[in-house]
């Protein structure tokens, strides 16, 4: 693979992220309007398990969307524009 077709793949690439970071920003905000509009509607004994569960997978996507995810983003595109500068002599 030449590193043409590498600076190619990389740019296809941070364009898919790029799109999965947003679809994934979107569906946890609806996953959030969904639990609210559910919340207090039931109080059995999963009610303690599911909360917890909850409670984690909540920390866990917004630490990703608030934040990791445009490190990545960033991380990808240094990594883009190096190889550019690399190929074109920048």
């Amino acid at each position: 693979m030449s590193l043409d077709h590498t600076y190619e793949a990389l740019r296809i690439f941070e364009t898919e992220l790029r799109s999965f970071d947003e679809n994934l920003r979107v569906g946890h905000s609806k996953i959030r309007q969904c639990h609210d509009n559910i919340d207090g509607l039931w109080k059995d004994s999963l009610r303690v398990e599911y909360d917890q569960l909850m409670e984690d997978f909540e920390q866990d996507m917004s630490n990703y969307v608030n934040g990791r995810s445009e490190q990545f983003e960033a991380f990808l595109q240094a990594k883009i524009n190096q190889l550019y500068s690399y190929l074109h002599g920048g």
